[in-house]
């Protein structure tokens, strides 16, 4: 009945003269069926092709929520990262003014130790140098006491000048 109430006004607008021109009730058949046949044929791959690119934005959005994802995680594990180096650095001063100080108060050590040793070097060739220079002395004095004619020391009073000497 609705169907019927659907054509009417068609069949009014379609006469021609008082005479009915049916050809339009034809045409209109023709395209209510064409146009069955076109959504039938059509009707599955436009309803494909509309889930596939729902289906290849949902894949996009869960890729980029994934990447985003993933791109938060590396974050992270760089500011954990970042954050270890700087306590790593922070140590690695630490030490390094540790093993300076130690370094510093060793060679302080070496270098006194030298000093020390230098000193007593020098003392020591300060007392040959003396010892040296007293002998050269005493030889020198003999060789001119002996060498000298007007002064006479026998060997006896030579020999007991030097037990005085000695004892």
């Amino acid at each position: 009945m609705k169907a019927l109430l659907l054509f009417l006004p068609l069949l009014a607008f379609g006469a021609k003269d008082g005479v009915p021109d049916y050809d339009i009730v034809a045409r209109t058949i023709h395209f209510v069926i064409f146009a069955g046949i076109l959504y039938y044929f059509i009707k599955n791959p436009i309803k494909n092709a509309y889930k596939g690119r729902i289906e290849a934005i949902e894949k996009k959005m869960t890729q980029s929520r994934n990447k985003i994802l993933e791109a938060q995680r590396k974050e992270e594990e760089a500011r954990a990262k970042a954050e270890k180096m700087k306590v790593q650095a922070a140590e690695f001063i630490e030490n390094g003014k540790v093993e300076a100080k130690l370094l510093k108060e060793k060679i302080e050590r070496d270098a006194e130790a030298a000093i020390r040793i230098l000193n007593e070097s020098f003392a020591e060739q300060k007392e040959f140098a003396r010892r040296d220079s007293v002998r050269k002395t005493v030889a020198s004095v003999l060789d001119n006491a002996f060498s000298d004619k007007d002064i006479a020391v026998s060997e006896q009073a030579l020999v007991d000048i030097i037990k005085k000497k000695v004892s």
